[in-house]
């Protein structure tokens, strides 16, 4: 029944993309991968332009199992960062499959992301995250220190980061900075 009230979203001119949108979700949550991506694709077809429903599109493909989908996902993604080149939740996302490459080249077009990411939005604590994993990884303490130190300004109850400044006293031998900042 359910399947069906979404789908009739779908027939509403002014709903259509919402209804294309929860129709996708109610699939991802039973694990029809293919129906949420054709649900996605049709609600395109009615509203191309549509935000939502192509970002969702592209993550869906990402995170798909199949290597064709995987490389569909990356195309719109690079599209989407094409009309929106100063989004910072694309950029991140775009940092974080270069960065699941493991390669210097992917590592440094990362870090730059990841850089204009915090430059654009401040608070941006998974960018923050990302950027100080990834000097951790290389051992560059001092960078890590400065990255949560910069993160924290702009987010001082952020658990995350407040762990990783944590982590970071461990890595560098200050364990009782560590013993103190944990409690």
């Amino acid at each position: 029944q359910a399947e069906r009230d979404y789908e009739h979203l779908t027939t509403f001119v002014d709903q259509a993309a919402s209804g294309y949108g929860l129709l996708a979700e109610f699939y991802g949550s039973r694990e029809r991968r293919g129906d949420a991506i054709a649900a996605l694709e049709a609600g395109l077809k009615v509203n191309p332009e549509n935000p939502a429903l192509n970002r969702t599109l592209m993550m869906v493909l990402i995170a798909s199992d199949h290597a064709a989908d995987r490389d569909r996902g990356r195309e719109r993604l690079d599209q989407l960062r094409g009309r929106y080149p100063d989004d910072p939740e694309l950029l991140r996302f775009k940092a974080a499959l270069l960065l699941d490459e493991h390669t210097a080249a992917g590592d440094a077009q990362a870090k730059e992301l990841l850089e204009r990411v915090v430059s654009l939005n401040p608070s941006d604590a998974a960018a923050y995250q990302l950027l100080i994993n990834q000097a951790r990884e290389h051992r560059e303490f001092e960078r890590a220190a400065s990255l949560v130190s910069r993160g924290l300004t702009t987010n001082p109850t952020n658990l995350v980061l407040q762990i990783a400044r944590i982590a970071i006293e461990v890595d560098t031998g200050r364990n009782r900075v560590a013993r103190e900042l944990a409690q």
